[in-house]
């Protein structure tokens, strides 16, 4: 069985509230957050994925005495140094593992100017540039560009538009695949009856994955998982966690999800259609 990857955490639900499925006031509290992070760190969690627009969440970052790999962004409209620089004070760190092209529509309009300008930070803190995206065509461009060392996409049972292939041509030219959405923003993990209106277009793909899920013994959660870990392409997974109790339960169904056998993965890649949109940036056109 190919190697498990990496259990990111990710953190803008540290200090803001995210999601479609989260309510409103559901960030923790700057001690909550300190000691969400210990945890993490207890339960063997080594990369935290982070940005200046996620709230308060790189300076609680800086507070945590545990010692995190950092994967980020910058701060959209400003000098990319003067911004690395202010990140790197708020983390209290000298330098950071990834730092993202997150501006996927300046990515797209002039690829090559965007990452260069990302490439002046490579001196100055920034260990790699990766590039954080939402399409396949997205991704065909990252491929193009060498000084990219990681690509970060969204991967779930329902998203299933980054092929097997494209992932294999990312992998085999010495890229990094880093998925990201595995829930698919709490819709997988919610009942297909309590889905919000924006995302009512996808209660019978829900049904069908939760019923699958149910049939493998299995919790949607550890399924969800499953799905994704199941691609050897893949060398981390970010899920955003905002309170102890979701640590605990991530944690538990990511070791859970490691024994999820082959069958049961193409059993959910038979049954689980794949509906139209999956893209969350489209949702607040359809409530």
């Amino acid at each position: 069985m190919a190697t498990q990857p990496e259990l990111i955490m990710g953190t803008a639900q540290l200090t803001t509230d995210y999601g479609i499925t989260r309510p409103s006031n559901s960030s923790s509290s700057s001690d909550e957050a300190l000691e969400l992070l210990r945890t993490a760190h207890d339960l063997g969690i080594r990369t935290l994925d982070t940005a200046p627009a996620y709230g308060d969440a790189e300076s609680r970052i800086g507070e945590c005495t545990e010692q995190f790999t950092i994967h980020t962004k910058l701060e959209s409209g400003r000098d990319e140094l003067e911004s690395l620089s202010d990140t790197l004070a708020r983390l209290n760190v000298r330098e950071v593992d990834l730092l993202y092209v997150h501006d996927v529509g300046a990515f797209e309009r002039d690829p090559y100017k965007t990452v260069g300008r990302l490439e002046q930070c490579l001196s100055h803190g920034a260990n790699a540039v990766a590039v954080s995206i939402y399409t396949p065509e997205q991704m065909e461009i990252a491929l193009t560009i060498e000084s990219v060392s990681a690509i970060q996409f969204p991967l779930n049972v329902l998203d299933r538009r980054f092929s097997r292939g494209l992932l294999d041509r990312a992998k085999c030219n010495g890229y990094r695949c880093i998925a990201r959405s595995a829930f698919l923003q709490g819709v997988l993990l919610s009942s297909a009856e309590d889905l919000r209106p924006e995302v009512s277009h996808l209660k019978d793909a829900v049904k069908a994955f939760r019923s699958v899920a149910k049939e493998l013994e299995v919790s949607p959660l550890t399924a969800a998982l499953g799905w994704v870990t199941s691609h050897a392409e893949i060398d981390g997974v970010i899920v955003g966690i905002s309170t102890m109790s979701e640590l605990r339960e991530v944690h538990a169904a990511w070791l859970e999800a490691s024994s999820l056998s082959a069958d049961a993965v193409q059993e959910m890649e038979g049954r689980v259609p794949q509906p139209d949109g999956i893209d969350p940036r489209t949702w607040g056109s359809r409530g």
